[in-house]
């Protein structure tokens, strides 16, 4: 199944503004016990509890596209674990429909009616609400193990973690996990994060060709694309139509990988009030480990360079010196011939002095414009020869690319 965003509104992609009536505190101290009913009608009793080394309850609509996505991968979760309970808590008010979603993904697993009491153990924000997909961990006693892990995973995400409640790990839900995702891109080519380990940053944005911030911001992003050939820079697309997304950003110019966001991102970003905002950033290391939390909100080329400069020396890198080509208007190479050496000062020299003609070759004396304004002021005059003697004679100071084109 491709994980594809199936909502049209980011609004409920992740939202169930459900109010808990008062403000219970995640992660209480007295073991969860409840009865309540399956979707097929069934009784449903906390007590079978006991039957099993751990207990995984999952918190989901059929309306959440990231609740969906993961369902596949919860349900493999409980075909290789049978020593684990895992229970589908239906939030919403469609029974026939959550039950007819969950069975077109093949859930097998218990699918029950969420019982009031697991407020009392998930992530409910200030205003009283909380977002989905939601997962708590219990023992076998109704003991919670940790804190609620909010957000969707990958079936090798919810492996690792419960793969350590049952070796006796109650860390938090929120502690950090390592990203790992296969997706596809706008183009239908898959794209797996092993990637990530060709390059020293990784930079995940969120966006929609339907949002005014995420498309006033694609020309900036591709031009940190361009200068940061060590950053991987991955546009996550968050909506459902594809072919309108890559031609409104084809149309700004934009050349990085444009990806159909993987499930897996929704445990970095910020949500608030149960929902979350698009354009959002994430920055991840070559291993997949999250630099720091999600930047919310557009921000303009320079602002972009500077927060990519600070994760580049967070992760011990920096962004690489270009190696100009021949012919490229390497600064300082006078005469063009690829390298900066002193027979770049004696054509400048000649040029300045008024000479029109090569003595060696006969031909017209002629200079790259570009190349020979090493100090960046759009003219060729005494100050350019001087900076380009003291760079050769072993001066800190840096030929800057020219103001000027074309040749002389």
């Amino acid at each position: 199944m491709k994980k594809k965003l199936t909502g049209t509104l980011l609004a409920v992609m992740m939202l169930l503004a459900i109010w808990a009536g008062t403000a219970a505190m995640a992660g209480a101290a007295d073991p969860i016990s409840f009865t309540t009913t399956t979707l097929t009608g069934e009784t449903f009793d906390s007590s079978i509890f006991q039957d099993y080394d751990l207990v995984m309850i999952n918190l989901w609509a059929e309306w959440c596209g990231p609740c969906m996505g993961e369902l596949p991968d919860l349900e493999q979760i409980h075909q290789e674990y049978p020593n684990v309970l895992l229970l589908g808590a239906y939030c919403g008010s469609d029974s026939n429909a959550a039950l007819q979603a969950a069975q077109q993904e093949g859930v097998t697993y218990p699918l029950i009616q969420k019982p009031r009491v697991i407020n009392n153990y998930i992530e409910i924000n200030g205003s009283g609400s909380y977002s989905i997909p939601q997962t708590c961990f219990f023992d076998r006693n109704g003991n919670a193990l940790g804190s609620a892990y909010v957000g969707s995973r990958s079936y090798s995400n919810w492996k690792t973690i419960v793969d350590e409640k049952l070796a006796g790990d109650s860390g938090s839900g929120n502690s950090e996990q390592t990203l790992s995702f296969t997706t596809t891109t706008l183009t239908d080519e898959t794209f797996d994060s092993s990637s990530f380990q060709n390059y020293d940053l990784v930079m995940i944005n969120l966006w929609a060709e339907w949002c005014g911030p995420c498309m006033r911001e694609l020309p900036d992003l591709e031009q940190i694309h361009q200068e940061y050939p060590n950053v991987l820079l991955l546009g996550g697309y968050c909506d459902n139509d594809g072919d309108a997304a890559l031609q409104a950003a084809q149309q700004k110019g934009v050349t990085y990988p444009l990806i159909w966001t993987p499930y897996d991102i929704y445990a970095y970003i910020e949500i608030e009030n149960g929902s979350f905002g698009i354009p959002q950033t994430c920055f991840f290391d070559r291993n997949g480990n999250s630099l720091g939390g999600a930047y919310v909100g557009g921000r303009n080329y320079d602002d972009w360079k500077a927060i990519v400069d600070e994760k580049l020396a967070e992760v011990g890198s920096e962004k690489p010196v270009p190696v100009p080509e021949p012919g490229d208007n390497l600064p300082g190479d006078v005469n063009e011939d690829g390298v900066v050496d002193g027979r770049d000062v004696v054509r400048l020299m000649k040029y300045l002095a008024g000479e029109e003609e090569d003595e060696e070759t006969g031909e017209p004396l002629e200079i790259n414009y570009d190349s020979a304004d090493v100090d960046g002021s759009g003219a060729i005059d005494e100050k350019d020869l001087l900076r380009l003697i003291r760079y050769l004679g072993g001066e800190k100071v840096e030929l800057l690319p020219g103001a000027m084109s074309g040749n002389g």
